[in-house]
């Protein structure tokens, strides 16, 4: 019971933490550099006669069992791009910095070594991987991946621009209901577990949030055909753990459909052991698109409008996304797999190198090669969609918390967009306190197209 309500605790001062920062404006330099750019994509079409046809051409179903692939490796083939060595290995190294740098939590005070050391203890990495076998597992609830078996936060610098909050350095991602998961491992005190995702990443988990699956399962809820939403907070009828659905999300089609209006689908639920079962209920077709969906201008335009101007979220907290997480999301309906962080991302296409470019030749290869609305724009750390032209200025579709600021007396700071935006990649530039704008910063454009036509093709970031 302790170790609920402080689970609790924990959550809401997620909230209050970020609240008394957005607070602080005096803090923040806050530039409002939208007002001359609309926030709509068709002011960025230049000809409309392509905008339903696909980018490439390509079969769908090879696209769509290459992301199925990647989508249920935890439970095919969970250590395909891990050890357990490794992992274990990960996670002491990861240990060693806490111990070194423990962060900041909520109340703006250091973390103590004591406190580092209960969460070392609490993952028992003596005995990893202490399940004997793999267990398979599906998240039944949204909830998060997190480095250490922990809702506590830790932040580098409470009150630093950039590294403080919302920069929880403990938060790895959310992860929504119907994923599949493999776990490893369970903490001591048996309310966490460590898991391999689909994402090409691996992190700890409530438990509570999570159910097992059995093989019996795995073989019932992969049907072959599924449905994907096509914007967030989708209702689900009739499903009480997860009542919404999202971009990102997919959910299996049940075998008999007899509904002009809705979709039967599988949901999953918790029994009282802890065990995955099949519930079916109903979604409105409206809304929602059989995957995979048509890779064409139009469908990839309706998609990102329906999420321009959500709130950004570093690694999910608060239910929102960042930068990696809103162009995974993006590409899942068409069935092109992205793995969950920017540095991955960049190696998920064919890579075109910005670096040591004049801004001008950047432009000049961004324009020339990349394709809107498939094709990534890179730097360290960052990753936005290419989104076009519109007379001489390149525009992205970015999901960014802000751009870096210092003053004329040497003061550095913030410009917070903290959203989903349409915006010229060098916005910022007519600011002279804005020290470098994303086409600055940029260092590789990343195509997509191959993703569509070579779904086989192994990934870069998979080659040894």
């Amino acid at each position: 019971m302790v170790k609920f309500i402080r689970a609790v605790c924990s959550c809401v001062l997620h909230s209050l933490f970020f609240c008394c920062f957005a607070a602080a404006k005096n803090k923040i330099v806050i530039h409002d550099l939208l007002a001359t750019t609309p926030q709509d994509f068709m002011h960025l079409i230049q000809d409309n006669s392509q905008l339903d046809q696909p980018v490439v051409t390509y079969d769908a179903d090879r696209v769509q069992q290459s992301f199925l692939t990647y989508y249920f490796s935890p439970w095919d083939h969970p250590l395909a791009f891990f050890s357990p060595e490794a992992l274990c290995k990960q996670e002491e190294n990861k240990l060693e910095k806490y111990y070194k740098h423990p962060g900041w939590g909520p109340n703006k005070c250091k973390h103590t070594g004591d406190f580092i050391k209960s969460i070392n203890d609490n993952m028992a990495l003596a005995t990893f991987p202490n399940q004997n076998q793999q267990q398979p597992a599906i998240v039944v609830r949204t909830t998060h991946l997190r480095c250490v078996p922990s809702m506590d936060v830790s932040c580098d610098l409470p009150e630093k621009f950039g590294i403080g909050y919302p920069f929880d350095k403990w938060q790895k991602s959310l992860l929504i209901p119907n994923e599949p998961l493999c776990v490893l491992h369970t903490s001591q005190d048996r309310l966490w577990n460590y898991v391999v995702t689909g994402n090409h990443i691996n992190g700890w988990v409530q438990r509570a949030d999570i159910a097992y699956v059995t093989r019996n399962f795995m073989t019932r809820w992969k049907t072959g055909k599924y449905v994907t939403p096509l914007c967030d907070k989708l209702p689900i009828q009739g499903n009480t753990l997860a009542p919404l659905a999202r971009v990102g999300q997919l959910i299996p089609l049940a075998r008999t459909q007899n509904d002009a209006e809705h979709y039967r689908i599988f949901t999953v639920a918790s029994d009282p052991r802890g065990m995955a079962t099949i519930q079916v209920n109903t979604v409105s077709k409206a809304n929602m698109a059989i995957m995979p969906l048509l890779a064409t201008p139009n469908n990839m335009i309706r998609l990102a409008q329906s999420l321009l101007g959500m709130p950004y979220a570093w690694g999910g907290i608060e239910g929102y996304r960042d930068c990696s997480s809103t162009l995974k999301d993006l590409f899942f309906p068409f069935g092109i797999w992205l793995p969950r962080d920017s540095g991955p991302q960049s190696k998920s296409g064919t890579f075109v190198s910005l670096r040591g470019l004049r801004n001008d030749l950047k432009a000049k290869k961004i324009i020339e090669q990349g394709i809107p609305f498939f094709s990534l724009v890179w730097q360290p750390g960052h990753i936005m969609l290419y989104a076009g032209t519109k007379g001489e200025k390149i525009y992205v579709y970015n999901n960014i918390w802000g751009l870096r600021t210092q003053s004329l007396d040497g003061e550095v700071g913030r410009a917070i967009l903290g959203s989903l935006v349409i915006m010229p990649l060098d916005f910022g530039q007519e600011c002279g306190d804005i020290k470098k704008t994303f086409l600055d910063k940029a260092e590789g454009l990343i195509l997509l197209q191959a993703r569509l036509a070579r779904p086989d093709a192994e990934l870069t970031l998979f080659k040894r």
